[in-house]
């Protein structure tokens, strides 16, 4: 006997990338104009220093701004190591944003690389 559970689907693939540190920095150098690094951590972890040009919403107010970002830039999301960051891309996706990456890694990759950052 088969049974069928209608209500069930597989979820669709996600589309969100995921980058490692170098690709990061490389799409950083090259600054298209669709780009957006947002990055979501709190604001004491800002002060210790962000990625140059980087938009900063933290993770527990970006459902508020969704509304306010454009759907068609590519967003990198940027916390301190790749987890929050995952949340946020997911949070994005499930509001419609299409183009999007998580820096697997971080700050703490990015920092370990010695990249520029600003205070």
């Amino acid at each position: 006997m088969k049974f069928s559970l209608p209500f069930f689907k597989p979820a669709p693939p996600s589309l969100v990338e995921n980058l490692n540190v170098e690709a990061v920095y490389a799409l950083y150098k090259d600054q298209p104009d669709d780009l957006v690094l947002l990055d979501v951590r709190q604001p004491d972890e800002w002060r210790e220093g962000v990625i140059p040009g980087s938009v900063k919403i933290s993770l527990g107010a970006l459902n508020s701004h969704l509304q306010t970002l454009e759907k068609d830039k590519y967003y990198i999301l940027v916390c301190r190591s790749g987890n929050r960051s995952g949340t946020a891309a997911q949070m994005m996706e499930s509001a419609g944003f299409k183009r999007l990456a998580n820096f697997q890694g971080g700050m703490l990759a990015w920092n370990s690389h010695r990249y520029p950052i600003e205070r």
